[in-house]
């Protein structure tokens, strides 16, 4: 277990970080600017981190880690549920933990191209994966592509819109989904 004061002066970084990226974006960001936000010295960030993209780097890991989790998670929710009303609720937890922890840090890792296309990929992917399995089926180029396209168009709707679809529009999206393709 990590010394707690090396914890708190990461975590100290990491929001300063996230915070700056979200108000000025990456390019313009200084180590001494996440410095200043963190109330640390210079020599003190670079004990911890060798640059800017090392913080972003454990930031994408500790995301698509704990995306990783809630996928295996939910994958165990939906198994277990009757309906989709039912799956949603008991998959409230982990969407107000998205809200509450990883939403600021992924929008600012979205901002960032590399960091973009890495982040979802993997969540496309993680999605795929689950779909494949939930459904025991296999996709073709062409499926896989609309899927991703359907997958990236929900993150960019929740990160552009600042917030996670209501029960309400999960359900008629269902339903609208449901009567298209019968």
């Amino acid at each position: 277990m990590t010394d707690l004061r090396i914890r708190r002066t990461r975590e100290l970084i990491r929001r300063a970080f996230v915070s700056l990226i979200n108000e000025q974006g990456f390019e313009q960001l200084t180590v001494q600017a996440i410095s200043e936000r963190a109330m640390i010295n210079r020599k003190t960030f670079y004990a911890h981190y060798v640059d800017k993209y090392a913080v972003a780097d454990e930031l994408c890991t500790m995301i698509l880690d704990w995306l990783h989790e809630s996928f295996q998670l939910r994958e165990k929710v939906i198994a277990n549920s009757l309906t989709l009303e039912i799956a949603i609720k008991n998959l409230q937890p982990q969407l107000v933990q998205l809200r509450a922890q990883w939403f600021s840090p992924l929008q600012a890792l979205m901002r960032i191209p590399k960091y973009r296309k890495r982040l979802t990929e993997q969540i496309t992917n993680e999605n795929l994966e689950m779909i494949r399995h939930r459904l025991k089926l296999s996709f073709s180029d062409f499926e896989q592509v609309i899927l991703g396209s359907v997958i990236n168009g929900a993150i960019e709707y929740i990160l552009d819109g600042g917030q996670l679809p209501s029960s309400d529009e999960i359900r008629k999206l269902h339903n609208d989904i449901q009567m298209m393709f019968g």
